[in-house]
């Protein structure tokens, strides 16, 4: 009879020691998975702030350059409208196509910020399972 309990405590060790080892092994898993989510947040992020640069770039060159350009042809080809006039149309076209890349780029950031995080959800889903057990 000593020996089936010997036995039987090296096999409930054993199976002890390979539970651990799979819960390590699946924090482990999950560890690097959040990681890679991560990485693909911050490329997604990236994505979205390319746009905005563009935009404020543009902005910055269109109001500058054709900006100019655009007033004083719409001056010369118009005589009648004033100077300040043709400054005030072009720079408000430019400005609407500038403020439409920078919207779209938060847009693509907020999705981002939005978006669930499947590693998160599963980490806590087997640490409540672990703590119900």
């Amino acid at each position: 009879m000593a020996t089936v309990e010997t036995e039987s405590d090296a096999g409930v060790a054993t199976l002890m020691r390979g539970i651990v080892d799979d819960a390590r092994r699946l924090i482990i898993e999950q560890l690097k998975l959040f990681r890679i989510e991560i990485q693909n947040d911050v490329r997604q992020t990236l994505m979205g702030i390319i746009p905005i640069v563009i935009g404020g770039l543009m902005a910055f060159v269109g109001l500058l350059l054709l900006g100019m350009t655009s007033a004083y042809l719409l001056c010369w080809a118009m005589p009648q409208l004033p100077l300040w006039g043709g400054f005030g149309i072009v720079s408000a076209v430019i400005l609407a196509v500038s403020l439409g890349l920078v919207f779209w780029g938060v847009s693509k950031i907020r999705s981002v910020v939005e978006a669930p995080h499947l590693a998160v959800q599963e980490l806590k889903e087997n640490l409540q399972w672990k703590t119900n057990k």
